[in-house]
């Protein structure tokens, strides 16, 4: 959620939590170009149903939004902020040299299996939608 603030991206914190939480336990099962905006595409996206995984997007995104409220510590603050920063270059066009530097920022906050599951997965598709 924080990197999506940084990025300008989102309406409102509620809309940014359920983009991570669509993110986070959906599928994403269909996709088609958008008929009313060029150039952008339509998704649709089914919770994952499996043991373990919350009810709903909106109860997940709920729960994400209260334990960004709860943790404002200086050491949960330096933690988002270097998964925020960790994200944002995961945006970035630069293949390989991103894994490297998106390893390394996460690491610092002991981040390592998150980004090889879930951040080199992001840039991996970004590297493939280009091909």
């Amino acid at each position: 959620m924080d990197a999506f603030t940084a990025m300008g991206l989102g309406s409102s914190e509620r809309d940014r939590a359920l983009v991570v939480a669509t993110l986070r336990i959906g599928n994403e099962t269909a996709s088609r170009p958008s008929g009313r905006y060029s150039g952008l595409m339509r998704t649709n996206w089914q919770k994952i149903a499996k043991a373990g995984v919350p009810a709903t997007f909106e109860g997940f995104a709920s729960t994400l939004r209260e334990k960004r409220r709860k943790f404002r510590d200086p050491l949960s603050n330096f933690w988002r902020h270097q998964m925020a920063w960790a994200f944002s270059v995961t945006l970035r066009p630069d293949g390989l040299a991103v894994k490297q530097d998106v390893f390394s920022i996460a690491a610092s906050v002991g981040e390592e299996a998150f980004a090889r599951s879930v951040l080199w997965r992001m840039i991996d598709a970004a590297a493939d939608a280009e091909v």
